[in-house]
């Protein structure tokens, strides 16, 4: 008999900006594959009316916690032995977490870098990547078990995240598929500029163990 993980849940921090993250919702929910999207809501008082979805529940605490502390309060909560963590402003092709699902993880998947040159619409059959790609957008889509979760350090906000966890989660690897994204349209926003300056210190000068990682991050 084939490997496969019996459910996955889908963690996804948001302040309610991209205009396709009703889409991504809906596109979750109606996947079989999914038992529960745990949306962390760090903008609750902006939150628009959305659809009734059967496997959405939120964690809202009354306040911005940024990515990185919602990413590690995510897991916290999820309920699947495999978790994946989304970037609310991606759109991924719609076999990528049936074929996840069957793929025994030991560290952690992020996205490959090619996968941004493919639409959604094609849904081309997802393959893991023999080479490691720790590149920038690595981690708008991260796949990984609860178990093996090691927590980001909570100084860090927004940035690097995906960079300590591809660190201290090996091995990491990278998966060629097709996904739409408007490439941190919440966290690029010149609001959030000194936080991330001051993750970016604190990556540098704290918690990076290799200058190859934090090179190919910038790439």
């Amino acid at each position: 008999m084939s490997f496969i993980y019996p459910t996955i849940s889908v963690i996804i921090p948001t302040l309610w900006r991209p205009t396709s993250f009703l889409q991504l919702l809906s596109q979750l929910d109606d996947c079989d594959d999914v038992m529960e999207i745990i949306i962390i809501d760090n903008a609750s008082s902006v939150r628009p009316a959305i659809p009734k979805f059967n496997k959405v529940r939120f964690v809202d605490y009354k306040t911005n916690m940024f990515v990185n502390p919602s990413w590690n309060v995510g897991v916290v909560q999820a309920k699947s032995e495999l978790v994946c963590i989304c970037n609310d402003d991606v759109l991924p092709a719609a076999n990528l977490i049936h074929f996840i699902r069957s793929t025994k993880i030991k560290g952690i998947i992020g996205l490959h870098p090619d996968s941004y040159k493919l639409s959604p619409e094609e849904n081309p059959t997802p393959r893991l990547s023999k080479e490691v790609h720790v590149t920038k957008n690595w981690g708008s889509i991260l796949f990984f078990e609860k178990k093996r979760y090691i927590p980001i350090p909570e100084r860090m906000k927004i940035w690097w995240g995906d960079a300590w966890l591809a660190q201290e989660m090996r091995p990491a690897k990278s998966i060629k598929t097709a996904v739409f994204t408007l490439h941190s349209e919440s966290a690029a926003s010149p609001e959030f500029k000194e936080i991330t300056r001051k993750d970016t210190e604190l990556w540098q000068s704290n918690f990076l163990k290799s200058q190859a990682l934090s090179a190919e991050q910038q790439t």
